[in-house]
């Protein structure tokens, strides 16, 4: 284990390869945004855009993400 694989109390955790594209759905102001996110190399930020090519802005603070495995279905029920 690594101590970047350990979060602020202590508690272990996952490394996910984050470096591709893929669909995302962000849940804001009691809506959700479907789109894409990508990430072209370790070292870039991740880019979040609509199916248009406009950007997703995240609200300021915390921000919960939720990596599912391919396929996976989401359902907002």
């Amino acid at each position: 284990m690594n101590p970047a694989d350990v979060d602020v109390v202590g508690n272990v955790t996952k490394y996910t390869h984050s470096v591709g594209r893929g669909p995302v759905a962000v849940f804001r102001d009691g809506r959700e945004i479907v789109g894409t996110w990508s990430r072209p190399m370790a070292a870039s930020g991740t880019t979040l855009r609509t199916p248009q090519g406009t950007p997703i802005a995240l609200k300021p603070g915390g921000t919960w993400i939720l990596l599912v495995a391919k396929g996976t279905p989401l359902s907002v029920r």
